[in-house]
């Protein structure tokens, strides 16, 4: 293999243009792509109609294609050096979840796009090595469509918001999670997938949450020890769409807005005067400015009540449990129907010891 190929091989990006040479990523979706090859996560907060599923789209099937590229060459030659007869160790699998089937259905979608446009025929129908069913690729040569486990697959799963066990499990050499809509996710999907996978890609738009992207967005970049990167916040506004962005330059040039379309699909500057004149402040706070709403209209109460009661919370619980306290109620559950006994014991600031919990 000489050099060039090599190096094509080995890069998403170079890898897309090959494969896929009309394709047209812009600055956005090359840092989504490139931090899924440099980090563990990252973490993709934008506006709406910036091509986020699009970009996921494409990480998702190169990633099944060639996961490799997105490795260090170190991890990889290791993975190489356990290759035996008869036996390949370059496993890979790859979920995708979202909060109900018919949001799977977009970034499917785009998986669907770049499955039936590569340049090389994917699918085993046309010669392809690969096979598409609803929501799941796998290979060829791994049973087709009838074989009911595969060895390697990109997979799209329902999130379930009762189970940590719901996602966990996918272990292999090569193993991706992609949580679209991420702001709709339960805490229990990302404990449940950093039990196996090596890389975290979640898009989604900032709905009000609270849950583990939330407070991945909020804190930011990570680093390790050595200082590498292992966490990557992508924050994407309405005003670095290309389209938008051209515009906005022809305005402050004094000239007159051509309204040309750098990029097909992502949000232009005619759709973004309409939401700017007709979306509510809190609307535009999400759909255009790519920010967490904090205000009371649309939490239950204001980001600083709730951090100011937090504190208290946690002075009065330092305080609490610096004084002798006398038990005044007692309250139990039996248990009649099957379960385990609980009782606790409080005063009139709550328990003292905690609840205690009998039976198997």
């Amino acid at each position: 293999m000489n050099h060039d190929l090599f190096q094509l091989l080995n890069d998403p990006i170079r890898f897309a243009k090959f494969f896929w040479p009309d394709n047209n990523f812009w600055s956005a979706q090359r840092e989504m792509i490139e931090g899924v090859r440099d980090c563990v996560e990252v973490a993709m907060p934008a506006c709406k109609e910036v091509g986020k599923d699009y970009g996921a789209g494409y990480v998702a099937l190169s990633f099944f294609i060639n996961p490799r590229m997105y490795f260090s060459k170190q991890y990889v030659a290791e993975i190489e050096r356990q290759r035996k007869p008869n036996w390949n160790p370059h496993t890979r699998r790859i979920i995708t979840t979202s909060i109900k089937d018919e949001h799977l259905d977009v970034l499917w979608g785009e998986i669907a796009r770049f499955y039936t446009t590569c340049k090389h025929p994917l699918d085993h129908k046309q010669g392809g090595p690969l096979v598409m069913n609803h929501h799941e690729i796998r290979f060829a040569n791994e049973g087709g469509a009838d074989v009911k486990n595969p060895l390697n697959y990109l997979r799209g799963q329902v999130s379930r918001p009762d189970s940590v066990e719901a996602m966990s499990g996918h272990h292999a050499a090569y193993t991706l999670f992609i949580g679209d809509e991420a702001s709709g996710l339960m805490d229990s999907v990302h404990k449940g997938a950093q039990g196996w996978a090596k890389r975290f890609l979640y898009p989604g738009n900032t709905n009000p949450c609270r849950n583990f992207w939330f407070r991945m967005c909020k804190e930011g970049d990570k680093r390790d020890a050595s200082g590498k990167l292992t966490r990557k916040v992508i924050h994407v506004s309405a005003e670095q769409s290309p389209n938008v962005a051209y515009a906005l330059k022809e305005k402050q040039l004094g000239l007159s807005v051509s309204g040309r379309i750098l990029v097909p699909g992502v949000l232009s500057h005619d759709r973004y005067e309409w939401k700017r004149a007709n979306l509510r402040e809190i609307e535009q706070k999400i759909d255009l400015a790519a920010e967490f709403p904090s205000d009371a209209s649309v939490l239950l109460f204001p980001e600083e009540w709730l951090r100011w009661s937090m504190k208290k919370a946690a002075e009065l619980d330092s305080e609490l449990r610096r004084q002798r306290r006398q038990a005044k109620a007692m309250g139990i559950d039996p248990a009649e129907g099957g379960d385990r006994t609980a009782f606790c014991i409080i005063d009139e600031n709550g328990e003292p010891k905690g609840t205690r919990v009998f039976g198997p």
